[in-house]
């Protein structure tokens, strides 16, 4: 009796492999026929958030990530593509510099970073922190990433702690109403407060750190829940942390893609608050990218 109890338990853990082994490959071929459904939809009608519209924003940072950065910065990427297309291959390319001789210890002011394809080309980096508002679906632990919520203008980190931060399109929204991002917490219109969150992101940072912060940028608009940033604004924030050392690059969206321009080419840049449009823009039609250090 217990030799045949021990076979039908061995049958039973075979079987279940075997519809676990199918079942994880019904699901692979499902997707994968989802995305190339996905991928003909967004060929056929190119719009900003449209089906197929963050797969293809994937896959074209994807691209952007592999290319050398001067061959990226002679080209027009990205119709119909938000600025994700510009900030996340930069901020790649600009980490990457950066922990040429070996991990550094990041702090992602913010989230922009915490998408799964992202985090696997961060992973070999950096040694990494979030912190955003509140939790999101996204949730990496098992890469040693450790969150953390909180507001930037009270961050919970001893001095002098970071490598580096990564401030990605967040600036624009402290101060500002983010019920959007977590419903519970009040409105605010404090436009001001970004200078906190500055003074708070210097702090943590070690001597001779970096913080690499991108804002939307051209003409000031202030939307309620963001500010687009002015050249003044920009000004006023870089005198604010008093970096030892600048690097600062613009782009500028037009109805042919992202394109490098300079902070003049940018200054009458408005923002998309209805995507698509005649140049079929998806957000900010320009971006600053700036890297200071402490």
């Amino acid at each position: 009796m217990k030799k045949e109890v021990h076979m039908l338990q061995r049958f039973l853990w075979r079987l279940s492999r075997k519809t676990a082994y199918l079942s994880g490959k019904l699901f692979n071929i499902m997707q994968t026929k989802l995305e190339k459904y996905e991928a003909r939809q967004f060929a056929a009608n190119p719009m900003p958030f449209s089906v197929g519209y963050f797969h293809e924003r994937e896959r074209q940072i994807e691209v952007a990530i592999r290319e050398r950065e001067r061959e990226r910065e002679r080209e027009t990427i990205g119709v119909g593509i938000d600025e994700r297309i510009i900030e996340l291959p930069w901020i790649f390319h600009s980490l990457s510099r950066l922990a040429s001789g070996g991990k550094i210890r990041l702090l992602d002011a913010g989230s922009a970073l915490n998408h799964h394809f992202f985090l696997e080309h961060l992973a070999p980096m950096v040694e990494m922190d979030i912190i955003t508002l509140a939790p999101e679906s996204v949730c990496e632990n098992q890469r040693g990433i450790s969150y953390h919520y909180g507001d930037l203008r009270d961050l919970p980190y001893k001095e002098a702690l970071f490598d580096a931060v990564a401030c990605i399109s967040t600036l624009e929204h402290v101060g500002m109403d983010n019920t959007r991002f977590k419903p519970d917490t009040t409105a605010q219109h404090a436009t001001k407060d970004a200078f906190k969150a500055l003074r708070e992101l210097h702090r943590v940072l070690k001597p001779g750190g970096t913080l690499f912060l991108t804002v939307p940028f051209g003409r000031y608009e202030d939307h309620g829940w963001f500010q687009q940033f002015d050249a003044s604004l920009l000004n006023e924030c870089r005198t604010i942390f008093a970096p030892t050392r600048s690097e600062e690059t613009f782009w500028r969206y037009t109805a042919d893609g992202w394109r490098l321009s300079d902070a003049s080419g940018c200054a009458d840049a408005r923002y998309a608050t209805t995507p698509g449009g005649e140049d079929n823009a998806a957000a900010a039609r320009a971006v600053a990218c700036c890297a200071w250090w402490k």
